[in-house]
């Protein structure tokens, strides 16, 4: 297991702590390791299928870009098939984190709303 320091960025993402192994091109922000909601990392090994879900994990692979591991409710593992870090991240950012979202963080997608919902009025 990888120690967290080795996961070099950090970021607060709707509200979660968030350290990953790749940059995802968004501004930074300081946490602490000790207090991480979600692990992105880089691995190794391919999927054959293309989608899978249980109630503890999920995969989705885009042929030819990479394929999207969700474990544990806090780990994100990506399955590099391309080197072209822009599709990588806009599967990570517009469905790979939305999918994982709504499996299971609800009530902070409705606090997100909310707040959003009290600086209009």
């Amino acid at each position: 297991m990888r120690n967290l320091s080795d996961l070099m960025y950090k970021y607060k993402l709707f509200g979660l702590n968030v350290v990953s192994e790749i940059d995802l091109h968004i501004d930074e922000y300081e946490i602490s390791t000790t207090c991480v909601d979600v692990k992105i990392s880089i691995a190794k090994y391919a999927f054959d299928n293309n989608v899978f879900c249980d109630s503890n994990e999920s995969m989705i692979r885009i042929p030819n870009v990479a394929a999207y591991h969700v474990s544990d409710g806090n780990s994100i593992k990506i399955y590099k098939e391309t080197n072209h870090i822009k599709s990588i991240l806009l599967y990570l950012l517009g469905s790979v984190l939305h999918f994982y979202f709504c499996k299971g963080i609800h009530l902070l997608c409705m606090e997100v709303l909310l707040n959003i919902e009290t600086k209009l009025i």
